[in-house]
């Protein structure tokens, strides 16, 4: 699964912090990073800085392209977790479809 957004435009990431049980952990806290799909810290110059809030986060899509973002949970308890990298792409400002029919009369 991936998000697209036009360049301009900004990306929202929201990650689910549960704990061993299943339960939703509130007092997790995420940090997001931009990643590469092995989940090691990247830039690929597609998406500016991330501002995180709890644990959703945004990001501005500032380049035609495609990378990765993850979320690292802490809880109280000092157990951290990352989550598996998330795709984005981000399209150019322009980008629309277009179909252009042409003939000649028989």
């Amino acid at each position: 699964m991936s998000v697209s957004a036009k360049v301009g435009q900004t990306f929202t990431f929201t990650a689910v912090n549960d704990d061993a049980a299943g339960a939703a952990d509130p007092n997790a806290i995420d940090s997001w990073a931009e990643v590469d799909s092995t989940g090691a810290a990247a830039s690929s110059g597609f998406i500016g800085a991330i501002t995180a809030s709890g644990a959703s986060a945004t990001a501005p899509a500032v380049a035609a392209g495609s990378g990765f973002v993850a979320a690292t949970a802490t809880d109280p308890d000092g157990n951290v977790v990352a989550s598996p990298p998330f795709a984005f792409t981000v399209l150019a400002a322009t980008d629309t479809t277009q179909v252009i029919v042409s003939g000649t009369a028989a």
